[in-house]
């Protein structure tokens, strides 16, 4: 079974990399252009930029992530909306500047751990849409916490977990093991798509070895406004990861009361 995985993981690390392309733009040929294969919300492929300065390297989305989200009307007009968007990207070590450009400035042995960080973030900060007033009326992570504590579910929130690669992996909640039950993770997921499933995947199977050997990961997927895709639920299901629509929340109660 573990040569199974760990060639699994090898053939999507090696997707990644044939899948992933670099383009020099701009005056001077100062910025590299990367492509990912990770999708944004519009289907389109998800982009930034790196340059060198002296010793380090700074990689910029060129502001396209936010600037996006307010042309669709996710405006970060109120001090709540700019709190929960600088907690997206500070907890991954990402800074924000005034023409609203997510960036960060990394030194070569740290390249590859802020790489991925700067990747998350574009992809959570893109998930951020669910803010606009067009689309639902509620912060979903927040309508969970509710939930969790009307129904008595105690958690801790808001953590990272280093997995065996050395990055940082964000979880929104956790229940500690008890005499009845293993410990359980809870990942929420307001707007579901490829990019985020695939993340999602990576940072289960990244750190689920450094966890207790019952550890269970359960993702929350909003289908407030979409209904679940049955072939997501499927894709998490192969690599043990239990995963709920909103709509079904209540199924969640006796698995996560304490």
């Amino acid at each position: 079974m573990n040569n199974e995985i760990e060639k699994l993981l090898d053939e999507s690390y090696k997707w990644l990399k044939n899948n992933t392309t670099l383009k020099e733009i701009g005056p001077n040929d100062k910025w590299i252009r990367i492509t990912t294969p990770y999708l944004d919300r519009h289907n389109d492929y998800i982009m930034f930029y790196i340059r060198k300065e002296k010793d380090d390297f700074i990689l910029s989305d060129a502001g396209n992530t936010i600037k996006d989200l307010e042309m669709s009307g996710c405006l970060f007009n109120t001090k709540r909306r700019t709190d929960i968007l600088n907690k997206t990207i500070s907890c991954l070590g990402i800074k924000i500047n005034d023409n609203k450009e997510l960036y960060v400035q990394t030194s070569k042995e740290m390249f590859a751990v802020n790489k991925l960080n700067f990747l998350q973030a574009i992809i959570s900060v893109n998930d951020l849409y669910y803010l606009s007033s067009t689309n639902v009326q509620s912060f979903f992570q927040e309508d969970v916490e509710l939930w969790l504590h009307d129904n008595n579910i105690r958690t801790f929130k808001d953590f990272k977990l280093t997995g065996k690669s050395g990055f940082n992996h964000p979880f929104d909640f956790a229940i500690p093991e008890s005499d009845k039950n293993p410990e359980r993770l809870l990942k929420t997921i307001s707007s579901p798509n490829k990019s985020i499933v695939l993340d999602t995947i990576f940072s289960w199977d990244d750190t689920k070895e450094n966890r207790n050997e019952n550890s269970e990961l359960y993702v929350i997927i909003n289908d407030k406004e979409k209904t679940f895709d049955p072939s997501l639920k499927s894709a998490f299901s192969n690599y043990g990861i239990n995963s709920v629509a909103w709509s079904d929340r209540e199924n969640l109660i006796p698995v996560l009361n304490y």
